[in-house]
């Protein structure tokens, strides 16, 4: 990881969680229970983060869309229960609802940036076979087979011009 992937995970984190607190922070002003609020803010910033990372942050890592889009949702699914599990644990303790929401996000923030780096995003690098020049695709694999095979009876003559 580079210094400025790292400032463009800070870029795309930064956006997706501020949404993620101003979303919720709006809720819980509305008089939305928090974690309800909390559920409702990580569904709201979850396309922003996702789309930010993939286009942006690990662009030039060339992992295939689909393949990185459910890796994501694990990946932020994991953020999103450390974040619930660490906002009602905060609750629970007395902290304000606006300050455990802030707090929780931001720690959770730490797991998400993580799991994304070593797993959902990881470039992705085409599985190499045994014998160089010999993979499933490789035009040659079908006459190198061919030329190996023991003549079935006697060979054909081959016709002379």
């Amino acid at each position: 990881m580079t210094f400025a992937q790292l400032g463009r995970f800070g870029v795309v984190g930064a956006a997706a969680t501020g949404l993620h607190f101003l979303a919720g922070g709006l809720l819980i002003l509305g008089d939305t229970p928090p974690t309800l609020a909390n559920m409702a803010a990580f569904c709201i910033a979850f396309g922003v983060s996702f789309l930010g990372h993939y286009f942006f942050s690990f662009a030039q890592n060339g992992a295939p869309m689909g393949r990185a889009a459910w890796r994501f949702c694990l990946t932020a699914g994991l953020g999103f229960g450390v974040n619930q599990g660490l906002l009602t644990a905060l609750l629970a303790h007395g902290l304000a609802p606006i300050a455990a929401l802030g707090l929780s996000t931001l720690l959770a923030a730490g797991v998400v940036f993580t799991a994304s780096h070593v797993w959902a995003f990881k470039p992705h690098k085409p599985r190499r076979h045994r014998r160089a020049g010999m993979g499933v695709g490789d035009p040659n694999r079908a006459a190198v087979h061919l030329r190996n095979r023991p003549h079935q009876g006697k060979p054909k003559p081959v016709p002379r011009r």
